[in-house]
């Protein structure tokens, strides 16, 4: 709302600007290239603000184009993430309906496309185990589990620390 009405103030102003600009006699003169304009001070008023116009938006199309890259590299880290997650999801619905194999294999899905949720892929890899009647696997996915912090945390253990 606050922009539409500032750049319909941007547009009067604009307007205001060229109606006095067109009652003055004064007078433009551009040489250039060994080219000569002879034209009114509202022409040329109008002809600057023109340039400006376009001279902005072919930067911002610039930009843009620049910029395209990273947004498709980062749309494509947002749908692989989405995906993670929502194999995350059903493999959790289908290891609590008790389908070992099919949250196993949503497991396996989930660990190769989430890097932000280690944690969750663990547990549901646990639960499937636990839900294919799979108690070795099971076994081993839990004590994984309770190892894996430690793991992260030996790199900053001090001496003298417990």
């Amino acid at each position: 709302m606050i922009r539409g009405f500032l750049i319909l103030l941007a547009f009067a102003a604009v307007a205001v600007t060229v109606f006095v600009l067109g009652g003055e006699p004064g007078r433009a003169s551009v040489e250039w290239l060994g080219w000569r304009v002879d034209m009114t001070a509202a022409a040329a008023a109008l002809a600057v603000l023109i340039g400006a116009f376009l001279a902005v938006a072919l930067w911002r199309i610039t930009l843009w184009i620049v910029a395209t890259p990273a947004r498709q590299t980062a749309a494509r880290a947002e749908a692989r993430r989405q995906r993670g997650m929502d194999a995350l999801s059903r493999g959790f619905l289908a290891a609590a309906a008790g389908d070992g194999s099919e949250a196993r294999r949503l497991a396996q899905q989930a660990a190769e496309l989430v890097e932000d949720a280690p944690a969750l892929v663990r547990i549901l890899a646990a639960q499937a185990a636990e839900a294919a009647g799979d108690a070795a696997a099971t076994q081993a996915a839990y004590a994984a589990m309770l190892g894996w912090p430690s793991r992260l945390d030996a790199g900053r253990h001090r001496p003298g620390r417990p």
